[in-house]
């Protein structure tokens, strides 16, 4: 078959009595190393330390064109056209250039043939500015110059350059410069910074500047050592001396006595804050969530309201963000291929450590199975259920008990392993896509409950670190 190709396949069941209905399946091809190199690669705009080069897609890529490979910074430009410009060259002299395009994601790049062009750099900064066109090359030494050897050179003197003696105790920076005959130069970057040599012990004033310092600093030091030792006695105090409750609702009654408003919640009133949110049937908590912005301007949800997108969401109220949403690649020719109802959320020094995703609908299995192949995911924590209230919450996306393999799409999905647990069970799955496949440990949490929350925390608290500790090199989480 051809690489990067619709094929619509018929298959048939047919005996001696007659054929079958026909299954009518519809099949693409992976991509595919290109066949033809990049086009009309050309080299121009030469500088003494960087040229131009330009050129066309190959005519036959097997597949998108992710980009070209080039041993040098790459820039894009709009169209078909590509042009990069490479840098950092040495003037004067011949690189050979190649231009390879690739495809593929996020499998390994598929490499092909390549475009090349030979092209010579000449001739370096002029101090006139001019750039004459011949050079004299080879015409270098190696020696060691000492900086400030000369012992002679006259103190304020302004006419003349001189290699003069170094001040003692003072940091430089040093660069070196290569000239030719033509006046043609070129910098070395600045060095580290060095500093001399002392000349002498101290003089009489700056001991006394030295220890007026050191005492100084010295003093200052114990201040907070002795700052930072009371405040930490005094948290250590008021640990275990007096009962936070009784503290809180001393607090909580002052405040309300002298008509002070808060907009921070001291942690010694968070307790009684939380009881008074939590009064007549939790509408101060509902206060609070009313006043939180439902939409800010840079957390736009337009990519999930277009009409190919909408079917796939399955609360018309909860929407992914188009700026952290998850994009699936896409399929030529259909209109919001990537799109999924998923958002990456970023966990603690951590960016993208998860994925919040809603339970996939029968539509959307398919690409639930495309996200976790594509994002490399190990680990799915499921906490919904399937059914609640003889409600469907979510499609269920593995093998049914009763049947060994499950397909969606491309996707064949079978059950490995299955533990159970009085909590949640933890399923091991295997996924197959084309030969190739993947197993993923699935988390499901069993006991929460219809419209309500766990009575306690300590389940929630052991099912994370289950999670966590099954979780493999650092890998997203679903």
């Amino acid at each position: 078959l051809f690489p990067y190709t619709a094929y619509n396949l018929s298959i048939i069941a047919a005996t001696r009595k007659g054929a079958g209905p026909t299954l009518l399946v519809q099949l693409h091809t992976d991509e595919g190393g290109p066949t033809s190199p990049p086009r009309n690669l050309t080299i121009y705009n030469h500088t003494a330390v960087s040229v131009w080069l330009s050129w066309e897609p190959p005519l036959e890529p097997n597949g998108v064109v992710d980009g070209p490979g080039v041993n040098f910074s790459v820039v894009r430009a709009p169209g078909e056209l590509m042009t990069v410009v490479v840098t950092n060259l040495t003037a004067f002299t011949s690189y050979a250039v190649t231009v390879t395009a690739f495809t593929g994601f996020p499998n390994p790049k598929c490499l092909h043939e390549t475009a090349q062009a030979n092209v010579l750099v000449r001739g370096g900064r002029s101090v006139s500015g001019d750039i004459p066109s011949l050079v004299r090359l080879n015409q270098s030494t190696d020696d060691t110059y000492v900086i400030g050897a000369n012992t002679n050179c006259r103190e304020n003197d302004s006419t003349s350059l001189c290699n003069g003696p170094l001040k003692s105790n003072t940091v430089y920076v040093f660069k070196f410069r290569a000239t030719n005959i033509q006046g043609q130069y070129t910098d070395s970057d600045y060095s580290e910074h060095i500093r001399t040599a002392v000349n002498g012990l101290l003089t009489k004033e700056e001991q006394i500047i030295l220890g007026v310092l050191v005492s100084f600093f010295l003093a200052l030091f114990l201040i907070v050592f002795i700052c930072c030792s009371v405040k930490l006695h005094q948290r250590k105090k008021e640990g275990g001396t007096y009962s936070p409750r009784e503290a809180e609702i001393i607090e909580t009654k002052h405040g309300a006595e002298t008509g002070e408003t808060q907009s921070v919640v001291n942690k010694k009133s968070f307790l009684q804050h939380v009881e008074d949110l939590c009064a007549r049937d939790n509408i101060k908590f509902q206060e609070e969530f009313v006043e939180l912005p439902k939409l800010l301007p840079d957390l736009a949800t337009t990519d999930a309201d277009l009409p190919w997108n909408k079917s796939k969401n399955r609360f018309l109220n909860i929407k992914p963000y188009n700026n952290n949403r998850v994009k699936l690649l896409s399929e030529p020719g259909v209109a919001g291929s990537d799109y999924i109802n998923a958002s990456f959320v970023s966990g603690y020094l951590c960016p993208n450590e998860f994925i919040a995703t809603q339970g996939p609908l029968s539509s959307t299995v398919a690409d639930f199975w495309r996200m976790i192949w594509e994002t490399g995911t190990r680990t799915i924590a499921m906490l919904t259920q399937c059914y609640e209230k003889d409600r469907i919450r979510c499609h269920k996306y593995w093998p049914e008990d009763n049947k060994p393999v499950t397909v969606f799409s491309d996707f064949l999905i079978s059950k490995v392993s299955e533990e159970v647990l009085p909590d949640w069970t933890i399923r091991t799955l295997k996924i197959e896509k084309h030969g190739h496949y993947i197993l993923v440990k699935h988390f499901n949490f069993t006991s929460w409950p219809e419209h309500g929350v766990p009575e306690s925390c300590s389940t929630l608290i052991k099912f994370v670190k289950t999670v966590r500790a099954h979780r493999h090199d650092n890998s997203t989480i679903v």
